[in-house]
């Protein structure tokens, strides 16, 4: 028998069925809610295909998201660290120079946890990198400006210079203190090698200015920067003195440069001057310009560099430096104070005159001589597992596009013809430790031009030039290693050799060479680069 169903019991079946499309509703928002709170997460722990058990290492990755001209910034960062020994160590920030180029590739090829080899996808190895610098600090490394790596713009605009790159990495570092509490109370150093000379002493002075005036508490300890893009004036001037020191260019082509470029090693812009340069250049041949002793792997610079014909300027009256570098030379601005935070300008010394106001420079696109190293990684972070690990897709902008270890997107407007205003500025006001250091057979940054820089501060010298080795030094006698390794062989005592020569400022800067190290000394010379980094790491001399 069938009854006819009551009012109540449809009232009661509504609700229910009510119920349920809220509760799946409810359901779904919760669920968005938690994909769109997980999908910007600051990092998370990683395992990358290939990496090698048991290493100790801990791998976090993934994106910061911030504010800045008028858009959402999305910096992708790697963090390295030390399993159990972290909460004990400093924090260290990388950025990798070009300007352009990726501190992914820095972490994998120079100071990581780990290298790698191969180009074939279906073959390549990660191999513990047994000297990183991970074992001595966590070892945070991001890509920028956006428009570099997987960082990306919301907006799309990958126009950035000296000024609106230090402004980025600022607003990185502030979020990622905000988001990370356990870092809050760590030593933070900002360290970086070549263009990077300019982006450290930029956030240092943006972290110091924003310390000061109570806006932070983020807390910096000090800075590193390797073969560092420092002054325009001393970079530019000692590409002949280098090259013919080292058996690259003749007398004649020496007093030629002289004669033809108003008695000085500076590129004029002159047409005698720009065919003086060029004729060293062309009978240089294929020298790697970032280890003048080492082989070239693939096509080469001809002897120069993104950097050494950015200063020399050498395609203002027909120099050829476009056909073999692959670059894309824009009109830019060149700003006298270098983005320097007003709050430290009365401390400046003199600039360069306002005549200098504009220039040209152009965006790296291309490394000479390295492809054996930009091979591999370029494999690495294109293959689909990779990136499914890392928690991104395609190169800039979750677009698509490749990941290449110096980016093709970006465009490189304006850029400090000296950074020296910036160090006499902090280094008043602070008391940062600062370790400048150089590979001294890099033909790009040489070290002369560095040395040269600092000098013109006019700092006091309160440990005067000498060498170092890896068994020297205040923290090699702490651990009671001096003397060990005494060897013989071939008759020969090899129980100290000299890995560089070092010289301190006042001020806590020390300035120091690694021997026989190019541009990229944690690659060329690892073992002296770890010895030098955990050094200071440690506040222990060289």
């Amino acid at each position: 028998f069938s009854h006819p169903t009551s009012p109540s019991r449809h009232r009661s079946q509504d609700e229910s069925r009510m119920m349920r499309s809220l509760s799946s509703s409810l359901l779904c928002l919760i669920f968005l809610s938690f994909f769109l709170s997980t999908s910007t997460a600051t990092t998370r722990p990683v395992r990358l295909p290939g990496q090698p058990e048991g290493d100790g290492i801990e791998l976090f990755a993934g994106y910061t998201s911030f504010k800045e001209r008028g858009s959402t910034t999305h910096s992708f960062h790697l963090l390295a660290r030390r399993e159990g020994e972290w909460k004990e160590q400093p924090l260290v920030l990388w950025l990798t120079g070009g300007p352009g180029c990726s501190s992914l590739f820095g972490a994998f090829t120079e100071n990581g946890p780990y290298r790698l080899s191969g180009t074939n996808a279906s073959h390549q190895t990660v191999e513990v990198h047994s000297q990183t610098w991970a074992q001595s600090a966590s070892m945070l490394y991001v890509e920028s400006p956006p428009g570099v790596g997987f960082s990306y713009r919301n907006d799309g605009n990958y126009t950035y210079g000296d000024d609106t790159t230090a402004e980025s990495n600022f607003l990185f570092v502030k979020t990622f203190f905000e988001e990370n509490e356990e870092y809050r109370h760590r030593p933070f150093f900002v360290a970086g090698e070549s263009y990077a000379g300019h982006y450290v002493p930029q956030l240092v002075a943006k972290i110091v200015e924003s310390n000061a005036a109570g806006h932070t508490s983020i807390p910096l300890s000090g800075m590193m920067a390797g073969n560092p893009s420092t002054d325009g004036e001393s970079d530019s001037t000692s590409f002949v003195p280098f090259t013919s020191s080292h058996g690259l260019a003749s007398s004649g082509q020496v007093q030629a440069v002289l004669a033809a470029c108003n008695g000085t090693y500076r590129q004029t812009g002159s047409k005698p001057c720009v065919a003086a340069f060029t004729s060293i250049l062309d009978s240089m041949g294929p020298v790697n310009p970032y280890d003048i002793y080492s082989k070239c792997y693939g096509q080469s610079g001809h002897g120069g560099c993104f950097t050494t014909s950015m200063l020399a300027d050498r395609r203002r009256e027909g120099g050829r430096g476009g056909e073999r570098g692959g670059e894309v030379e824009v009109e830019v601005e060149y700003t006298p104070y270098g983005g320097m935070p007003s709050a430290l300008l009365s401390a400046s010394s003199p600039l360069p005159p306002s005549s200098h106001s504009h220039t040209h420079v152009r965006s790296q696109t291309f490394i000479p001589c390295l492809n054996n190293i930009v091979g591999p990684s370029s494999t690495y972070f294109n293959r689909d597992d990779v990136q499914l690990a890392l928690g991104v897709k395609g190169g800039v902008g979750k677009k698509g596009e490749e990941w290449v270890a110096c980016s093709p997107y970006l465009t490189y407007n304006q850029y400090a013809p000296s950074v020296l205003p910036l160090y006499e500025s902090f280094i008043q006001i602070t008391d940062l430790r600062i370790l400048v250091y150089s590979g001294d057979v890099d033909n790009c940054v040489p070290w002369i031009a560095t040395q040269s820089a600092l000098d013109k501060m006019g700092l006091p010298i309160t440990t005067p030039w000498h060498f170092w080795s890896t068994t020297s030094g205040s923290v090699a006698r702490d651990r009671g290693e001096r003397g060990v390794g005494k060897v013989k062989e071939g008759g020969e005592n090899t129980a100290e050799q000299v890995a560089g020569y070092a010289k301190t400022y006042a001020k806590n800067l020390t300035y120091a060479t690694v021997k026989g190290a190019g541009h990229l000394v944690p690659y060329f010379k690892p073992d002296a680069a770890f010895f030098m980094f955990d050094t200071f790491m440690k506040g222990g001399d060289l």
